[in-house]
């Protein structure tokens, strides 16, 4: 780790009079309080080790509301993400005439992840679709996601929204 946590943590909670830090509701999938958090700088989609609520069963964080600070907790397949729409794209060759046309690639969203096979499709200026052939866990808005044919690399930007797979 480059940064001690506590210094992390400490910066993160000055942050409390830009966006909302400290103690709020900790949610399960429903809108239920199951309890309480000591702020969603603490906590990162997917993370099971250290949520802080017990009940019976693992939980993951599965989402972050940071206007709200609140953290909604579930099942592990509740991660489930069936595809994602990304920002601030870099495409590294020619568009397709067709917006609306799906190419088949493989795509990362962590470094060290093998590559899954998808389909990525320019879905506006500056903006980019991927939908993954088999649904993902723990895929986060913030993360990048590059996608390849091959070892060349065809596209890529930031994640800003996920879409959940067993809503589909």
């Amino acid at each position: 780790m480059f940064v001690l946590e506590s210094a992390v943590y400490r910066a993160a909670d000055d942050w409390g009079a830009l966006v909302p830090c400290g103690k709020q509701a900790m949610v399960n999938a429903l809108g239920r309080a199951i309890g309480q958090h000591e702020g969603h700088q603490h906590f990162t989609i997917g993370q099971r080790k250290g949520v802080g609520v017990a009940l019976g069963h693992p939980v993951y964080v599965v989402s972050k509301d940071v206007t709200a600070n609140t953290i909604t907790v579930g099942d592990r397949e509740d991660l489930q993400v069936g595809g994602v729409t990304a920002r601030d794209t870099n495409w590294l060759f020619d568009l397709p005439v067709d917006d609306d046309e799906w190419i088949s690639c493989t795509v990362k969203f962590r470094y060290n992840s093998p590559p899954e096979d998808a389909e990525v499709r320019r879905s506006a200026d500056d903006e980019l679709q991927v939908r993954f052939a088999e649904p993902q866990y723990g895929v986060a808005p913030g993360q990048a996601v590059v996608c390849y044919d091959g070892d060349a690399v065809m596209c890529g930007g930031w994640i800003a929204t996920t879409t959940c797979s067993r809503l589909e």
